[in-house]
């Protein structure tokens, strides 16, 4: 009951803003979305496309649990203070960015190096990952397989 108290406090902070976090707000893992797409542009939720979708499939072969969606957070529409906010509030054991513009904003609220796509690394107790261009992935098998290859430096052991 807790988490989720925490969860309604960050939102009600946010105010607006809150509308920059979707999915399973109580998951174990949570995708941060730097580039917005098209539909997300005329607001439509994060990651609620086929990017959402196929992160939504990705985690439960990673070891997460099946059918559980992660939270998905729009690092485009919040500044750096809000962002650690709602990563915190969530309290996700893995933090993944789903391009390289996500991945700038994490390193810049949790004030740590730049990742490598592909390289997790632990800070402050939380596991990072940085996936280079998610949604552009989507567009050719030879794309997804390297997206997944990414995804899977995130196996839960």
């Amino acid at each position: 009951m807790y988490e989720r108290e925490a969860i309604e406090r960050v939102l009600a902070e946010l105010g607006d803003r809150a509308g920059c976090v979707s999915g399973n707000l109580l998951c174990q893992v949570a995708c941060v979305k730097g580039i917005p797409s098209r539909d997300e542009i005329a607001g439509a939720p994060v990651c609620s496309g086929a990017d959402g979708e196929a992160l939504g499939k990705a985690f439960p072969a990673l070891g997460y649990p099946e059918g559980e969606l992660p939270a998905f957070v729009a690092a485009y529409a919040c500044d750096e203070q809000q962002l650690r906010l709602i990563i915190e509030a969530l309290d996700p054991e893995l933090v993944v960015a789903v391009d390289q513009t996500a991945g700038r904003a994490l390193a810049a609220a949790f004030k740590m190096p730049l990742l490598a796509a592909g390289a997790p690394r632990t800070h402050m107790g939380r596991r990072f990952l940085v996936v280079h261009d998610f949604q552009g992935s989507l567009a050719s098998m030879e794309t997804k397989r390297r997206a997944w290859a990414q995804l899977k430096a995130a196996r839960r052991s």
